[in-house]
C-alpha cells in the first residue's frame, strides 16, 4: 500500500493517462504554422492558442503591409496569476515570479544556492505554483535558518581583501591628518601576543586641522628584540615608510622600564637624539602604581597582606571543590554567593577591590578554611589559616580598603582619554587631601570606614583562636596601636610617594602660564604673572637645539623665532586670556584652544601663543590608550585565532579601535578600492 504522503513515492505513468493530450508532433506543427508569414494578420493570431506575442525587433513599421515576425510564448491564462504574483512579491521581499518556470522562486536560493538543504533547492529547481496556495510553504521557508543567514558566504581570500581595504582606508585618512599636523606626540609600548611574538603598539597624538586634539592607533610592529636600539629602529622605519617626519615629534610617552626611560641609552634618549627639542613624559599611571610597590621595602606588613590576598584567591579559584565549600557557607550565612577578586601583583591599585571583597566575606573565608582543613588536614590550608588570622595583616587589609579608594579614583582619571596634563596637579592635590581626611576619620572611628570594623574582626579572631595560642601571644595588638605604629606613618609615606612620583620636567610645569585656571583674580596682578614660566618656555622653544649621542651630533631649529618677541606677546596675551576666562569662553586649556579655533584674528595677533597652546594640549599624561590597544589585540588574537598575519592583525585593530564612518562617500571609496584592486569577473 502506498504512503499517504506523496513525497515518499512517485506514481508510475501509464499510456491511458495521456489519452486526449496533444502529441509532440502536433505541438511543433502549431508553432511552425504560427511563425509562417501570412497576408492576413488575423489568421496568424487565430492560429495561435495564446493571444500574447513577442516581436523579434524593437521597431515595427506600421506602414508596411508585410506583418512582423512574432514568437509566441506560453503565459498564464488568466490575469489573476499576475495579480497574485504581485501580492506575494510585496509580502515576501526575497520572492519573485518566474515566467520561465511558471511559479515563485527565492532570490537568495537562486543567487546563492547552499546545496546542503533540500528546502533551498526546492525554491530554485521547482517553482511554487500560484494555484497551490503557497502561503504556508513561503512562511515556512522564511522562518528557516536558510533565510536568516547572510546572503553571501565570503571566502577567506575575499574577507581578507575587505579587511585590508577597510584598514588601508582608515590608515590613509589618519596619515593625511598626521602629516598635515605641525607637531605630534609619540606613545608606544611593547607586549607579547598569543603567538608569543613581541609586538610594539604605536600611537600618535596631534592637533587636527579643525584644532581638536586626538590620539590614534597607527600600527602594530613586530620586533624580534626588545632592546632600545631595536625599538628605535622599528619606530624609525615605520615613520620613514609612512612619510612621517619624526623631527616634528615634541613629546614621547613611555612606561618606566629602563629600556624605555633610560637617560643614558634608553628609547626616549635615542628619540631625543633624532629630535633634540623632544621631551619625555613617564606614564603617570605606572608611576602611581609603583608608589605602593616602593613602600613594601619599609612596611613588611604590606608584603604579608599581598601574600594573603594572593593565596586565598588561588585556593578557591583553582579548586572547584573548595570553591563549592565557600559558596555553601555563604549561602548558609544568607549572603550572595560571590567570588574573591584577584589582586594583581604588578598592579597594586587592583588590591582595593580585592581588600573590600575579602573583608565582606571574612567570616565565610574562615569557616571555609576550617571546613577544608578538617576534611583533609592539609598543611597549606593550615598555614593560610594562620596568616588570615594575623591581626596586623588583617588590619593592613582593612586600612588598604579605605586608602586605595581615592588612589583608584586618581588612577581612573589619569586613564581617561580626554584628560589634559594641566589637570593632573589639581587631581593629585585632591587625592592627598582625601588621604589626609582618611587619617582623621579613621582616628575618629567613623562607621563609614572599613577600618572601623577592626575591633570586631579582632574579637572574631580571638574567639576562633585556641586558648593555648592566646596565652602564648606576647604582643597583643589593638586597632589604635596599629594606627599609631604602622597605619598613620604608612598613609603619610604614601602621600609623599605620590607627590614625588608626579614631579616632572620644569618645561611641563611652565605651561601653567597658558592655563587660565592659574590666572590671578584681579587685573592688577597680571603684569607679573607667569614671567618665570614664560622664560622657561622661551629658553626651550626659542633656542637652537643640538644633541650629541655616541659621538654623533644632530641639530633642530627653534620652534619660536625670538625670545624677546615671545615675552612681549605674552604680556598682551595674558590680559586677553583673562577676559576670555571672565566671559567663560576659555576656562581650561582645551577651551582656550577652541577659542583660537573660532577666532582667526586671535591667531593672527598672538601667533606664538597659538603655537604654545597647540603644544600644551598634546602633552601626554599616561600610556593607558596603548594598554587598551593591547587589550584589543588580545581579544582579536585569541587562542582560537592565533594565526593572524601581521598586516591582517593591524588592519583589524584599525577597524576595531578607530572605527569607520559608513557614509555614502566612504562606501563609494571602498567600492572603488575593491574594484581597482584586481580585475573582477563581475561588473562593479
Amino acid at each position: 500500500m502506498a504512503s499517504h504522503n506523496a513525497k515518499y513515492y512517485s506514481k508510475k505513468p501509464r499510456k491511458r493517462d495521456a489519452k486526449g493530450c496533444s502529441t509532440i508532433t502536433s505541438m511543433f506543427a502549431k508553432i511552425a504554422e504560427s511563425s509562417t508569414p501570412s497576408s492576413n494578420p488575423e489568421q496568424a493570431v487565430q492560429a495561435s492558442e495564446i493571444p500574447m506575442a513577442v516581436p523579434l525587433s524593437d521597431s515595427v513599421d506600421n506602414s508596411s503591409a508585410k506583418p512582423s515576425k512574432k514568437v509566441v510564448v506560453q503565459s498564464p491564462s488568466s490575469s489573476s496569476s499576475n495579480h497574485n504574483a504581485f501580492k506575494y512579491d510585496m509580502k515576501y521581499p526575497w520572492l519573485y515570479h518566474s515566467s520561465a518556470k511558471g511559479g515563485l522562486l527565492c532570490k537568495f536560493c537562486d543567487l546563492f544556492p547552499s546545496g546542503k538543504t533540500s528546502e533551498g533547492i526546492k525554491f530554485v529547481d521547482d517553482a511554487v505554483k500560484l494555484s497551490d496556495h503557497p502561503s504556508r510553504q513561503l512562511d515556512t521557508h522564511e522562518e528557516t535558518m536558510h533565510q536568516q543567514r547572510q546572503p553571501c558566504n565570503l571566502s577567506d581570500a575575499l574577507s581578507y581583501e575587505f579587511i585590508t581595504i577597510t584598514g588601508e582606508h582608515i590608515e590613509r585618512q589618519l596619515l593625511e591628518s598626521l602629516r598635515s599636523a605641525k607637531y605630534f606626540t609619540l606613545l608606544a609600548d611593547e607586549s607579547t601576543d598569543e603567538q608569543n611574538k613581541e609586538q610594539m603598539s604605536i600611537y600618535f597624538k596631534w592637533t587636527t586641522d579643525s584644532l581638536t586634539t586626538e590620539d590614534h592607533f597607527m600600527s602594530l610592529v613586530n620586533v624580534e628584540r626588545t632592546d632600545a636600539e631595536s625599538l628605535l629602529n622599528a619606530i624609525n622605519q615605520f615613520c620613514i615608510g609612512k612619510g612621517i617626519d619624526i623631527r616634528r615629534c615634541r613629546f614621547v610617552g613611555f612606561d618606566g622600564a629602563n629600556v624605555m626611560s633610560g637617560e643614558v641609552s634608553g628609547l626616549q634618549r635615542r628619540i631625543r637624539h633624532l629630535s633634540p627639542i623632544c621631551l619625555y613624559m613617564n606614564c603617570r599611571n605606572h608611576r602611581l602604581a609603583l608608589c605602593l610597590k616602593h613602600l613594601m621595602k619599609n612596611y613588611p606588613v604590606l608584603v604579608d597582606a599581598d601574600a594573603v590576598l594572593q593565596a586565598i584567591w588561588k585556593l578557591f579559584h583553582y579548586s572547584p571543590q573548595r570553591f563549592q565549600v565557600f559558596k555553601a557557607i555563604q549561602e548558609a550565612y544568607g549572603d550572595e554567593k560571590l567570588t574573591l577578586i584577584r589582586a594583581a601583583t604588578t598592579r597594586w591599585l587592583s588590591h582595593g577591590n580585592a581588600c573590600v571583597r575579602f573583608i565582606d566575606r571574612y567570616e565565610a573565608c574562615l569557616d571555609a578554611l576550617d571546613a577544608i582543613y578538617d576534611a583533609k588536614k592539609e598543611p597549606e590550608v593550615y598555614g593560610l589559616r594562620l596568616s588570615v588570622t594575623n591581626k596586623s595583616t588583617v588590619a593592613m587589609i582593612l586600612l588598604l580598603a579605605d586608602v586605595l579608594k581615592p588612589v583608584n579614583v586618581l588612577s581612573l582619571a589619569l586613564q581617561s582619554s580626554d584628560i589634559n596634563f594641566m589637570d593632573v596637579d589639581s587631581k593629585v592635590q585632591a587625592t592627598c587631601d582625601e588621604l589626609e581626611s582618611i587619617v582623621t576619620r579613621v582616628q575618629a572611628q567613623d562607621e563609614n570606614m572599613y577600618f572601623s570594623k577592626a575591633q570586631k574582626v579582632f574579637d572574631e579572631i580571638d574567639e576562633r583562636a585556641e586558648f593555648r595560642r592566646r596565652m602564648r601571644s606576647e604582643n597583643e595588638i589593638t586597632p589604635g596601636d596599629f594606627l599609631q605604629k604602622t597605619g598613620i606613618p604608612f598613609v603619610n609615606s604614601l602621600k609623599g610617594e605620590i607627590v614625588d612620583a608626579f614631579v616632572c620636567n620644569p618645561v611641563f610645569t611652565a605651561f601653567r602660564a597658558l592655563d587660565p585656571r592659574y590666572l590671578p583674580d584681579t587685573p592688577g596682578e597680571l603684569l607679573d604673572h607667569g614671567q618665570d614660566w614664560v622664560k622657561t618656555l622661551a629658553d626651550h622653544y626659542a633656542e637652537y637645539k643640538e644633541d650629541t649621542f655616541k659621538g654623533h651630533t644632530t641639530a633642530c631649529p627653534a620652534d619660536i623665532d625670538s625670545k624677546i618677541a615671545l615675552k612681549k606677546e605674552y604680556s598682551g596675551f595674558v590680559h586677553q586670556m583673562f577676559m576670555l576666562r571672565i566671559s567663560g569662553k576659555a576656562t581650561t586649556p582645551g577651551k582656550l584652544l577652541a577659542a583660537f579655533a573660532g577666532d582667526e584674528a586671535l591667531q593672527a595677533c598672538f601667533p606664538r601663543m597659538f603655537q604654545l597652546v597647540q603644544l600644551m594640549v598634546i602633552i601626554p599624561t599616561s600610556t593607558a590608550v596603548v594598554e587598551r590597544g593591547f587589550s584589543t589585540m588580545n581579544l582579536l588574537c585569541s587562542p582560537l585565532r592565533s594565526t593572524f598575519s601581521q598586516t591582517k592583525l593591524t588592519h583589524l585593530m584599525h577597524t576595531c579601535i578607530e572605527g569607520l564612518d559608513l557614509n555614502d562617500k566612504t562606501l563609494e571609496e571602498l567600492c572603488d578600492a575593491f574594484k581597482d584592486r584586481k580585475p573582477r569577473k563581475i561588473m562593479l
